[in-house]
């Protein structure tokens, strides 16, 4: 579009331009028929004064054509009109050149913007394409962490099948606790560098455990200790009072 108005514009100066040049000559040539018309007038005027002395002999009629001046009137009206006309195109077509000058600056703007939107897109695209290749860069690093993910996993199931076995055998006997709760504390210290927060659970879980097993015990071997108690004194009475032969003493 800015080149379809760019070249109407350049035909509408080049018809302005010859519009002004016709008008120029028009006016050039009125100028010179009006000098023509005055000059003859004041000609013509003389010509009066002396017609006396002049109709005396004949050539009055030979010199009255030559200060004539009734076709000079003829010419400059047409002259005039032909002015007229050639002004009135040159104000038409300087109003179509004003509105083409806009036209074609409101183009330019138009251009201007689309190549600064153009900037702006490609250095998007620049920074999409960055972008891009540093997640492409970043692909085998996030399949490692996958498969090391997948490895931590395996390793706390394995921790967490260790301290379900520790927890079921809290209550039974405490030198296999002992035992299994070094092997399990070296297995969490071990995979401590993976995942910490996930490793601390299961020990939080089996310390639990391993109170609330322990009180277990302890009211265990209470109870039992105090019916230890309460059978010794009946059977060393017993012995006291019963003879070998099954007689009391």
């Amino acid at each position: 579009m800015e080149i379809e108005a760019g070249k109407e514009l350049e035909l509408a100066v080049d018809y302005e331009k010859g519009l002004v040049e016709k008008r120029d000559e028009i006016r050039s040539r009125l100028s010179e028929l009006k000098d023509e018309k005055d000059r003859k007038a004041t000609l013509h005027n003389l010509l009066a004064l002396i017609t006396p002395i002049l109709s005396m002999c004949c050539c009055y009629a030979r010199v009255s054509k030559l200060f004539a001046v009734s076709g000079f009137d003829k010419q400059i009206a047409e002259l005039v009109y032909q002015d007229d006309a050639y002004e009135s195109g040159i104000k038409e077509v300087r109003k179509q050149l004003q509105q083409l000058h806009l036209q074609v600056s409101a183009l330019e703007a138009y251009r201007g913007r689309i190549l600064e939107l153009t900037g702006t897109c490609s250095e998007l695209l620049r920074q999409s394409q960055e972008k891009l290749a540093e997640i492409r860069n970043l692909e085998p690093q996030l399949i490692d962490l996958g498969k090391a993910a997948a490895q931590v996993s395996l390793g706390l199931q394995h921790i967490q099948s260790q301290a379900t076995a520790i927890q079921q055998s809290s209550c039974q006997d405490w030198s296999s606790v002992e035992e299994r709760m070094r092997g399990f504390v070296q297995s969490l210290m071990e995979a401590e560098q993976s995942n910490p927060a996930k490793i601390c659970r299961p020990l939080v879980q089996c310390l639990e455990q391993l109170g609330g097993g322990s009180q277990k015990l302890l009211a265990s071997k209470r109870r039992a200790g105090l019916n230890g108690a309460a059978t010794a004194p009946l059977q060393s009475s017993r012995e006291y009072h019963e003879a070998p032969d099954g007689t009391m003493g």
